[in-house]
């Protein structure tokens, strides 16, 4: 939809989507082999700081295919890899407090995950239909986006 507002051709959907479906893969190998060997809050610093950046740099100033398609690659390489830090969360309680049980510490990041993924539907909802900014504002922040750009890179 994003892509069609913005002007490009609806046949070439499938590809952002391939790619940002890859950038899931890589991104849970990744992170999960770097839990092994750095501490899970740099990890997850690193996915803060990397989600962000694709959001704002190449999200918000998406002007052709290609960035989109680096976008989706990016973000999901970082933003999508975030569950693959669960066991080293739970590791690290468990380090912490040895009668920490793990299902329970990987029950409640699961909670806490569907718990925003229920809560962003209609947030997402709310943000696409103030457009505020639309047209005042260049490239994708100009976008009826806009405001779920900004929300999505802070958050």
């Amino acid at each position: 939809m994003y892509a069609k507002i913005r002007g490009m051709a609806e046949t070439q959907d499938p590809v952002g989507l391939a790619l940002v479906n890859m950038g899931v893969v890589f991104g849970a190998i990744w992170t999960s082999a770097l839990t092994d060997r750095v501490h899970v809050s740099s990890i997850m610093g690193i996915c803060s700081v990397g989600a962000a950046s694709a959001v704002f740099l190449f999200w918000g100033l998406l002007a052709s295919l290609p960035m989109l398609c680096l976008f989706g690659l990016l973000y999901r390489l970082t933003a999508g890899a975030f569950s693959a830090n669960f066991t080293g969360i739970a590791q690290r309680v468990k380090d912490n407090d040895g009668a920490a049980d793990t299902g329970t510490i990987l029950g409640f990041l699961a909670a806490g995950r569907g718990i925003g993924a229920v809560a962003s539907g209609p947030l997402s909802e709310a943000l696409l239909h103030t457009q505020q900014w639309q047209g005042q504002a260049k490239l994708g922040y100009g976008t009826s986006y806009g405001p779920l750009l900004i929300f999505t890179g802070f958050a």
